[in-house]
């Protein structure tokens, strides 16, 4: 998190692709999704960046994706259920249908 909120998304993710190569990018998922109950703004704005940074023809990305997205929705899930009502819920709601869509 220390990095996440000191260097904004735009930085790393940049118009010409990302700065991460895809198991970085998979992995950062994976830790930010951990706990969406801190830091969900931060957290939001870079799951969001790397979700749509995903590279479904790489094979690394290919292999590890289904495990890390399924994981994600999940965490996802449980942050909706348990905040309903919280003002980024709306853009929680799109981050896991993007996350679905890319599971199907």
């Amino acid at each position: 998190m220390y990095v996440c909120e000191r260097v904004a998304p735009h930085q790393v993710f940049t118009q010409s692709g990302p700065l991460l190569q895809q198991h970085v990018l998979l992995s950062l998922i994976q830790q930010l999704s951990a706990d969406m109950n801190h830091h969900t703004e931060i957290r939001h704005r870079y799951l969001e960046e790397a979700v749509m940074n995903l590279d479904p023809k790489n094979s690394a990305t290919r292999e590890h994706m289904p495990a890390v997205l399924s994981a994600l929705h999940k965490q996802l899930q449980l942050y909706i259920s348990l905040h309903p009502n919280a003002p980024i819920a709306k853009r929680v709601r799109m981050l896991q249908m993007a996350t679905q869509s890319l599971l199907a």
